[in-house]
C-alpha cells in the first residue's frame, strides 16, 4: 500500500512539474512578446530618418503651397521673390558643385507662421509642402548643405 502511494505521489509530482514548466514557458513567451511589442512601438514614436542627398549633385526642389493664400518664395538670396498661389506648385534645381549651400526662404504676407513638411520621393527630389503652423515662429527657410543634408530654419 505504501509503495502504491509513492507511485501516485511520483506521478502527481511529475504532473505538477510538467505544469510548472509549462507555465514558466508561457510566461517567458508572454514576456518575449511584450518586449517585441515594446520594440515595435519605437517605429511609431521615433523621429523620421533625416533626408540625405548625394553631396555635390543637383536636386530638384518641389515647393507645394498647401495653404489657401499666396506665399512668397525666394529661390536665390537677394533675387526678387516668386509669388506662389494657394494650392500652387513650383519646381526648380538647387545645389551641385556650382551652387553649394543653397537656401530657400518662404513667408506669407501677413507673417502667418508656416510649417514645411519635407519628403524625398526620389533620390534627387526634395519635396517641400508648406502649410500653416499651429504656433509661432514656424519654419522660414531651408538650407541645402553641401554635404547633402537639409536644415530647416
Amino acid at each position: 500500500m505504501v509503495k502504491h502511494r509513492l507511485e501516485i505521489t511520483g506521478i502527481t509530482i511529475g504532473i505538477l512539474w510538467s505544469v510548472l514548466l509549462g507555465l514558466l514557458g508561457v510566461g517567458i513567451m508572454l514576456k518575449g512578446s511584450a518586449q517585441a511589442e515594446e520594440v515595435g512601438t519605437c517605429a511609431n514614436h521615433c523621429p523620421p530618418k533625416p533626408l540625405q542627398f548625394t553631396p555635390g549633385k543637383r536636386i530638384q526642389v518641389q515647393v507645394w503651397n498647401r495653404t489657401g493664400r499666396p506665399l512668397f518664395i525666394e529661390k536665390v538670396q537677394g533675387a526678387k521673390p516668386v509669388v506662389l498661389a494657394g494650392g500652387g506648385r513650383i519646381a526648380f534645381q538647387r545645389g551641385g558643385s556650382t551652387e553649394p549651400n543653397a537656401s530657400i526662404v518662404f513667408w506669407e504676407q501677413n507673417e502667418t507662421p508656416l510649417k514645411a513638411k519635407l519628403s524625398q520621393p526620389k533620390t534627387d527630389i526634395l519635396r517641400v509642402e508648406l502649410t500653416f503652423a499651429a504656433q509661432k515662429p514656424g519654419d522660414k527657410a531651408l538650407f541645402i548643405r553641401n554635404d547633402g543634408r537639409i536644415d530647416r530654419l
